[in-house]
């Protein structure tokens, strides 16, 4: 057993080891590679990424290419392994165990593969529109409105997921809508903001666990309530916050 442990042919399956033992060269190369070949593309899987669904791996790069057209044709990205489970926008974590073993049996095409990866980022780029990424965790600043409903909630968190075709909305995959869909909504860039640390949202109650001192005097009581409004500056863990009542009597924002 620890030798297997060893042997990178211990990542193959016995009908590819015996294959790998009887030829050499390209030819069992390619025997390898049919291995780790990503169900989409067909190529030598790059960064691959293991869905919990179906136990099958792709490219991560494939994935997302495939979440952002699910979502302009079918609506909800559906698993490309043919379970139909629906596909999580925040993918799993990238395997190591994978990556390790094309590495040692696939360095050729891995270097292919990532120089690929390269030029293709050097071409297209993945930047949106107001400087956002593609997959980039976001919130939304204000209260959208599909129509005269309230569609997302200011503070609600989502996932950027691409350009939409009008040149000036970015689509973006809520994590909540107020009418219960699953469907992405197309908004202006300026409707989003990074979201707030701790995993807090504007407009949300909260209350002092423990006394906050203001400029050295005590300023709010353990237990007050208050409303986030916002984050303080570019300081990334602290927030701005509207309590009901201070110390002092005054209505001003404190940060926690």
């Amino acid at each position: 057993p620890s030798t297997a442990a060893l042997c990178p042919q211990a990542f193959l399956p016995a009908w590819a080891m015996a294959h790998v033992a009887d030829d050499s060269g390209e030819a069992a190369e390619e025997v390898v590679a049919e291995v780790f070949a990503c169900r989409i593309c067909d190529d030598v899987m790059l960064d691959p990424t293991t869905l919990p669904c179906c136990g099958k791996s792709f490219c991560r790069g494939c994935l997302r290419r495939w979440i952002r057209t699910s979502v302009h044709t079918a609506g909800v990205p559906r698993c490309p392994g043919g379970c139909t489970a629906k596909l999580p926008v925040r993918l799993p974590a990238r395997s190591q165990t994978l990556r390790d073993a094309i590495e040692q049996l696939l360095p050729r095409a891995l270097a292919r593969r990532q120089e690929e990866a390269r030029e293709d980022e050097a071409v297209d780029g993945e930047v949106c529109y107001g400087s956002l990424q593609e997959f980039q965790e976001v919130a939304a600043n204000r209260d959208i409105i599909f129509g005269s409903r309230l569609g997302v909630r200011q503070g609600t968190p989502g996932i950027v997921i691409g350009n939409f075709s009008d040149g000036l909305h970015v689509t973006v995959r809520f994590d909540e809508r107020e009418d219960g869909s699953e469907l992405c909504v197309n908004v202006l860039p300026e409707a989003l903001m990074a979201p707030l640390p701790g995993g807090f949202r504007l407009g949300q109650r909260v209350a002092a666990l423990y006394d906050l001192l203001l400029n050295d005097e005590l300023g709010v009581r353990l237990g007050t309530i208050g409303t986030i409004v916002g984050r303080l500056g570019d300081v990334p863990d602290r927030l701005l916050v509207l309590f009901d009542a201070r110390v002092d009597g005054r209505t001003s924002y404190s940060d926690g």
